[in-house]
């Protein structure tokens, strides 16, 4: 049977639609971020700083939901290109806080109208909020069986 090369009102499967969504999805955010210095996944976290001002590794780790490891990856990177700046943490000495530096916040100032506009974009087009549930539901259910997974792999 020849294909009509229309899109497919349902995916075959959630986890390949995921993937092909996820592609979608980095493109938009790789060409946001263009000709800024940071890639998409740095931008993540550097809007993050920004949203909190003072943040901990720890806390950027929780709310991005992203190893802690990864986080210290992206830390070393945007403190390296002077983005980001480590301060002390009055309230845990073992820990340091982190805040934008002025070339940091410049960062900020240039792309997130680039993002705000992708997002209305995407609001003109899809149903964003349901979406979000959605995923927010997708990734709960994707963690649960994480347990599943790593206890079948022994």
């Amino acid at each position: 049977m020849a294909s009509s090369g229309a899109l497919p009102q349902r995916a075959d499967n959630i986890l390949l639609q995921t993937f092909r969504t996820g592609h979608a999805v980095r493109e938009l955010m790789e060409h946001a971020v263009a000709g800024t210095g940071v890639s998409a996944d740095e931008w993540a976290v550097l809007s993050a700083v920004g949203l909190f001002r003072s943040v901990a590794p720890t806390q950027l780790a929780t709310v991005l939901r992203v190893p802690p490891t990864s986080i210290s990856r992206y830390v070393a990177r945007l403190a390296g290109n002077d983005l980001v700046v480590r301060l002390p943490n009055e309230a845990d000495r073992r820990s340091y806080l982190l805040e934008l530096t002025h070339e940091g916040q410049r960062t900020v100032d240039a792309i997130a109208p680039r993002f705000r506009a992708l997002v209305t974009g995407l609001e003109e087009r899809a149903d964003v909020r349901a979406i979000e549930s959605a995923l927010l539901e997708l990734e709960q259910a994707a963690k649960a069986l994480d347990v599943d997974r790593r206890t079948a792999s022994r």
